[in-house]
């Protein structure tokens, strides 16, 4: 079999299964197999496909025909330019999450940062490659997650200090933080029937889900953590939010005393980020 007979019959496979964009998928699938770009690959149309390779692409279409998504079939996610492996264990980043990056890249001070619900590590990980004059702390209550926050760490060799932390636990000893990002569990369960398949069959539902009937749990401790000495004077707090709750994230941080609350739109045009100072 022929690299491009294979590519014909994946892409066959994925189009019966209804796979969205099933051609620039198998395009991808095959060039980080076989570390091509795509003009490699169609230079090597006609070779004839070793059966590992086969093996090797017949495994990934088999998970890809089941919803798995293509970042944990391939292990490869890409956010705010950079490469950062992924798998079930945290959710993959998503281009909305890059102006949170943004964001705080811009407008922390130097000094201190700290992400809660870290995952992945890629928004620590990208906000201290772009300022390496702050210095970046993360936690997360999936001890998973950080293995592949510590994974990417070392893949981009830089220096985050990764914790295991439960914010719902009331015992927190962290510190002061002169800004505090977080991208916190957010999505209602009533929202599920809104919800992709490869969403809610693969990525991480602690990481997703908040109780239908508190939407903003995790917004409301965060806020008052940083009330309580999580956050210094004039410390920044950056939260990306659930669209349907912007008005009340706003109106909470503002009762707890946060100052220029104001909220940004997404690449979307969805409300996604909220930001306030502390006793500024």
């Amino acid at each position: 079999m022929t690299f491009q007979q294979l590519r014909q019959q994946i892409t066959l496979a994925l189009t019966e299964n209804h796979c969205p964009d099933a051609r620039s998928v198998v395009t991808y699938l095959v060039c980080d197999t076989m570390n091509w770009t795509t003009a490699q690959m169609l230079m090597h149309d006609a070779d004839i496909v070793s059966s590992e390779i086969i093996s090797t692409l017949s495994n990934a279409t088999n998970l890809l025909v089941k919803d798995v998504p293509l970042q944990y079939v391939t292990h490869k996610a890409y956010f705010c330019g950079h490469t950062f492996y992924v798998d079930n264990n945290v959710l993959i980043p998503r281009p909305e999450t890059e102006q949170l990056v943004g964001l705080a890249i811009e407008k922390a001070p130097q000094g201190t940062l700290l992400d809660i619900g870290t995952g992945s590590g890629c928004i620590a990980l990208s906000i201290k490659m772009a300022r390496p004059d702050i210095d970046v702390s993360a936690i997360d209550v999936s001890e998973d997650a950080l293995a592949v926050a510590q994974k990417n760490m070392q893949q981009h060799g830089i220096e985050v200090t990764f914790s295991h932390v439960d914010i719902l636990s009331h015992n927190i000893h962290l510190g002061t933080f002169d800004t505090i990002v977080s991208n916190p569990p957010y999505i209602c369960h009533k929202e599920k029937a809104q919800m992709h398949r490869n969403v809610l069959c693969y990525e991480p539902h602690t990481a997703l889900f908040v109780p239908d009937e508190d939407p903003l749990l995790f917004y409301r401790i965060i806020a008052k953590l940083g009330c309580e000495g999580l956050l210094s004077d004039n410390g920044l707090l950056l939260f990306e939010i659930n669209e349907a709750y912007s008005n009340e994230v706003m109106q909470m941080m503002l009762d707890e005393g946060y100052t220029s609350v104001e909220r940004h739109k997404d690449i979307y045009g969805k409300w996604r980020i909220c930001e306030g100072r502390w006793k500024e």
